[in-house]
């Protein structure tokens, strides 16, 4: 159970590390032409640093039981905006920066099942 915890965890942390590289890339090299609050330059400049943090410490598993905490709630997150995209006709989720990816793709290869590994591989008799 524990090393597929660090699997889960790193796994995750990866997906966070390079969608916020990406996403990185898209604000420094192309204008944000907003077209809404998930697509906002605002919004790229909060939600870059967090991601890239959290997919960091996912990966570098330093208080393994608050990381898992954060990294099931930003998937969670990440669960309602591409579902709410995807209901909404999105040609692309916005996750991966300039790489256009269908949001149902996202959510039903990425989001969800990184939700529901974390969920069945959280890490056991660690300390908050």
């Amino acid at each position: 159970m524990k090393k597929a915890n660090k699997i889960v965890m790193t796994a995750a942390g990866l997906t966070l590390i390079i969608a916020s590289i990406l996403k990185s890339h898209q604000l420094l090299t192309e204008p944000i032409i907003s077209k809404g609050f998930w697509e906002s330059w605002q919004f790229f400049l909060i939600q870059i640093p967090l991601e890239l943090g959290l997919g960091i410490w996912l990966v570098c598993g330093l208080f393994r039981k608050a990381g898992w905490l954060l990294g099931v709630l930003a998937f969670g997150l990440f669960i309602g905006v591409t579902l709410q995209k995807g209901l909404t006709g999105a040609e692309s989720c916005g996750c991966f920066g300039r790489v256009q990816v269908n949001p149902w793709i996202t959510f039903s290869v990425m989001d969800v099942p990184f939700f529901v590994l974390l969920l069945i591989f959280r890490p056991k008799g660690e300390k908050l």
